[in-house]
């Protein structure tokens, strides 16, 4: 059979493609983030895979987007991948021998990368700033992170079969076998540090690298590979791969996320496809939508054995939620039609979704401008907008009408409620007594001063010359009112006493936590491939 190659286009959307072959099949998919397809640029994410219906070769590249058009380092190490497993990769299962032949070759690739950034040619009429920092990127080079494999079905060479797995970055690697997902822990997740460069080759580590026997005595130990990137992080909560309506149904809602990201999908099976097995989780349903203060509260009868509950709303804008209880409240911020729906999960199976509710989203009302509230004595009068006497002095005011008394007064509370403005006087204001006192006090220290001047030698002068009695001046006390002399202003007629501090309550001191240290456990040792062959024969999880 001749060979065949999938090249996914980094232009445009590539929707989810199966195609079953005699002993093994295989489908795709491909979609570029909303940023990418609003602006009509390339995605980051590249996808090739190359089959001749006994052998199978694939490589997934995620392109970094702060670096140098991380789709250029996609586009250049995804086919340089494809190559190296089609035609360069050791005939061997050693997997030391298979990850330093890689890492050579990966390395090796940096010389050739390197020319075929520094030929790229930038956009004609962007920007001079923008032109100088992709100039200062082009000198770092473009990166990429990748997953890759090859698919040996059992043949002379290869009585067992052999699956070859390698990858650097944080694209997801998952592996499935007769009793399910069996992905060690040490696979799953990745590190977004690691990644290849056009111009340095390996960052932070060298490529992982695992092999397998797709069989054993004849009976299967891998039954599917699953590789995707971290655009569909959906996809990780799901504990068997999903069907086809299902996958594109994740992809779809992904790319209306606010966090959307580049996708790109790849799963190889051993055999004919691996039939979707009904769930036995019930449909959820008595759903009810309502709009409540500007709020999308969502409630549904339970389903049996749920663990919790996944939430899909549609319209103007895309949400998604997961919650264990049996109602959700959701700040919707655009008005429009709202389509709704729920569906249950349990040990990583979902259910189905229940029927599709609709609900419309009222714009909320404008608020009233000030211009548009209409004056009121109320308002007038409040407490806030009484004016007060200005710091300098002024004449003393005539006492107001009673009518006009009562106008000023704050509004009445219920009995025994505290005063509104505790700390303020109904008469003057604190910042005019205050200046008041302290003219006072100025004043009793003039006083004072000429009182020792005319008991000194110079006052005997001052005493002929005046023979005016001198007027005794006693200190005022705050018990009792002191006799303020002529040379005073006059006092207001009226002065309302201050109000009654209220005293706010003492907190009582709380003692901290204090954290204590504790020692980071050793560092784990990964696993070796007899660990995770043991799990796919015997059902068991590293």
């Amino acid at each position: 059979m001749a060979a065949e190659t999938v090249r996914i286009d980094q232009t445009q959307e590539t929707s989810v493609t199966a195609r079953q072959r005699a002993r093994f099949g295989y489908r795709y998919a491909y979609a570029r983030s909303a940023d990418s397809r609003a602006g009509g640029d390339p995605g980051q994410d590249y996808l090739v895979l190359r089959e001749d219906g006994v052998r199978l070769a694939f490589a997934l590249c995620d392109g970094v987007g702060q670096s140098f058009y991380g789709d250029l380092a996609a586009r250049y190490l995804v086919d340089a991948l494809v190559a190296w497993l089609t035609n360069e990769v050791p005939v061997t299962m050693e997997e030391t021998v298979l990850k330093a032949a890689l890492a050579a070759y990966l390395q090796a690739l940096t010389g050739p990368a390197t020319e075929m950034v520094a030929a790229h040619v930038l956009p004609v009429g962007i920007p001079s700033m923008l032109r100088d920092v992709l100039e200062q990127k082009r000198r770092l080079g473009s990166e990429s992170m990748f997953v890759c494999g090859r698919l040996d079905l059992p043949c002379a060479e290869y009585p067992e079969g052999r699956l070859i797995l390698a990858w650097m970055g944080d694209s997801r690697l998952r592996i499935w076998g007769p009793q399910g997902e069996r992905t060690p822990k040490w696979v799953r997740g990745g590190n977004s540090a690691e990644r290849w460069s056009t111009r340095r080759g390996l960052v932070n580590g060298e490529p992982h690298v695992i092999v397998l026997p797709v069989s054993f005595r004849g009976r299967p130990r891998v039954q599917s590979v699953m590789a995707y990137s971290d655009g569909l992080a959906l996809l990780d909560r799901y504990s068997s791969p999903p069907s086809d309506a299902e996958l594109s149904d994740l992809i779809d809602r992904a790319g209306k996320l606010p966090t959307s990201d580049d996708i790109s999908f790849v799963e190889v099976w051993t055999g004919s496809r691996p039939p979707r097995i009904a769930s036995a989780i019930p449909r959820v349903v008595d759903l009810i939508a309502a709009v409540v203060n500007g709020s999308l509260q969502l409630r549904w009868a339970g389903a049996e054995g749920a663990s919790h509950y996944e939430l899909d709303v549609r319209g103007k804008e895309t949400f998604w939620a997961e919650t264990p209880e049996l109602f959700y409240r959701l700040d919707v911020a655009a008005p429009g039609l709202y389509e709704v729906r729920v569906r249950a999960w349990r040990a990583g199976e979902y259910g189905p979704w229940s029927e599709s509710v609709n609900i419309s989203v009222p714009a909320p009302e404008a608020a009233p401008k000030l211009a548009d509230v209409p004056a009121s004595r109320e308002l007038l009068a409040a407490p806030e907008l009484v004016p007060t006497m200005p710091v300098e002095y002024a004449p003393p005011l005539s006492p107001a009408p009673e009518s006009r008394r009562q106008a000023l007064q704050p509004a009445a509370g219920p009995p025994g409620a505290p005063s509104p403005h505790p700390a303020r006087g109904r008469g003057m204001g604190g910042r005019q007594l205050r200046a008041a006192g302290f003219m006072v006090t100025g004043l009793l220290v003039l006083c004072a001063v000429l009182a020792l001047l005319l008991k000194g030698p110079g006052g005997e002068m001052l005493r002929r010359r005046t023979p005016t009695p001198t007027a005794v001046v006693t200190e005022p006390s705050v018990s009792q009112t002191s006799a303020i002399p002529s040379v005073f202003p006059p006092a207001a007629t009226h002065v309302a006493p201050w109000a009654t501090p209220t005293h706010a309550p003492t907190l009582a001191p709380t003692n901290t936590p204090t954290a204590t240290p504790t020692t980071p456990p050793p560092p784990r040792a990964s696993p070796t491939t007899s660990g995770l062959l043991e799990s796919l024969e015997l059902g068991t999880q590293d």
